[in-house]
């Protein structure tokens, strides 16, 4: 009787560890940059999640590949979970849906060290002058945004969930 209770309370945290990643997916809509005490003096607003990972033209921002795979890691993971709900693949798809949530947190906590600058056709040290001055123009206007911070948490959270269920099964 106690191996189907820890089975139920396994297959509740997977399920649990899906809902937390569609929700870290979904925080792309929510800011990754949110303004500080000195963007309040210039008007500034907080730029969407999705903006910041693929790029937007009126911010001059570039597609970020590090942000996307972060994307992409928590996606995987989701993939993974349901995998494992659905009792395919052992303990190892657990494992790996772990690793994938726990990495796509932590990228989005990178999201004010990795986002890329669009800086035209320049190139050379042109180019590398013009990142670095955008980047520091945008860190005194910005901090990271509460859709990166909630999204990270939440794919955390979903990492240690789905890996969970293998420590209770002991």
């Amino acid at each position: 009787m106690a191996k189907k209770k820890s089975s139920n309370l396994g297959k509740l945290l997977v399920l649990l560890s899906i809902v937390l990643g569609v929700v870290a997916l979904v925080m792309l809509i929510a800011p990754g940059f949110s303004p500080n005490s000195k963007a309040d003096k210039i008007g500034a607003d907080g730029v969407a999640l999705y903006k910041v990972v693929f790029g937007n033209s009126e911010r001059k921002l570039a597609f970020s590949f590090p942000l996307f795979l972060g994307v992409l890691l928590i996606a995987a993971g989701v993939v993974c979970s349901v995998l494992a709900l659905l009792g395919k693949g052992g303990k190892i798809v657990s494992l790996v849906a772990a690793i994938c949530f726990i990495a796509g947190g932590v990228l989005y906590f990178c999201t004010m060290s990795v986002y890329a600058v669009d800086v035209g056709d320049l190139s050379g040290n042109l180019k590398d002058l013009a990142i670095k001055a955008a980047k520091e123009a945008v860190s005194a206007v910005y901090n990271l945004g509460i859709g990166a911070i909630i999204g990270g948490i939440l794919s955390i959270l979903a990492g240690v969930a789905v890996i969970t269920p293998i420590f209770l099964k002991k």
